[in-house]
C-alpha cells in the first residue's frame, strides 16, 4: 500500500519573494516618477502656482491702469479722470435795477460733468448756489435781490465739476440810484 505523504506549506518560496519585491520596486518607481518626474505632480503644482502669481500680477497691473484712467462715481458710472476745471466763457450782468440785477454765466465742462455754479457779491464770504446738470456749454442765471441802490458789487462766479475742479471769474455790477 502506498502511503501519500501530506506536506503542509505554510511559508513562501524564494520565487514568490522575488516576484513580490520586483512588483513593489516597479510600483515605487512609478510612484516616484508620477510625483517627482518631468511631468510630475510637484512640477505641475509649482508651475500652476507660478502661473497663478503671474496672472494676479497681470490682473493688478490692468486694474491699476484702469484706475489711473477712470474713476467710478457713487452711482457706478465710469467717467474719465478729470483734472481740468470747467471754463467760464462769459459773465453778463443784465436787468440792473436800483436793488437787483441778474447774472448770466456761460460755462463749458467737457470732463466729469458740471456739478454746481455758485455766485458771490461779498468776495466769497457768502455763496449762492445753483445746481448744474449739463456737460455742454449752457447759460446759467442767478438774480440778486435786496441790494443797495447806487452800489458797486464785484460779482464772483465759481464753477465746479464732479471731479472737484473749480474755476472762478469776476465782473463788476453797479445798481441804479
Amino acid at each position: 500500500m502506498i502511503k501519500y505523504l501530506k506536506i503542509n506549506n505554510k511559508g513562501i518560496t524564494l520565487m514568490e519573494l522575488v516576484i513580490t519585491v520586483s512588483v513593489m520596486l516597479i510600483l515605487i518607481g512609478v510612484t516616484v516618477n508620477v510625483v517627482l518626474g518631468d511631468n510630475g505632480f510637484l512640477r505641475r503644482t509649482r508651475q500652476a502656482k507660478a502661473n497663478e502669481i503671474a496672472a494676479e500680477q497681470n490682473a493688478q497691473e490692468k486694474i491699476n491702469e484702469i484706475n489711473s484712467e477712470k474713476t467710478i462715481t457713487n452711482d457706478g458710472v465710469k467717467v474719465q479722470t478729470d483734472t481740468q476745471a470747467p471754463t467760464i466763457n462769459s459773465i453778463k450782468i443784465t436787468n440792473i435795477k436800483t436793488s437787483s440785477f441778474q447774472v448770466s454765466v456761460d460755462v463749458t465742462e467737457t470732463g466729469s460733468g458740471l456739478k454746481k455754479i455758485e455766485y458771490s457779491i461779498d468776495n466769497g464770504t457768502t455763496w449762492y448756489p445753483s445746481t448744474a446738470d449739463s456737460n455742454v456749454a449752457v447759460m446759467y442765471e442767478y438774480k440778486f435781490y435786496g441790494l443797495n441802490a447806487g452800489t458797486e458789487y464785484t460779482v464772483t462766479v465759481k464753477a465746479t465739476d464732479n471731479a472737484g475742479n473749480a474755476t472762478s471769474a469776476t465782473e463788476i455790477a453797479t445798481t441804479f440810484l
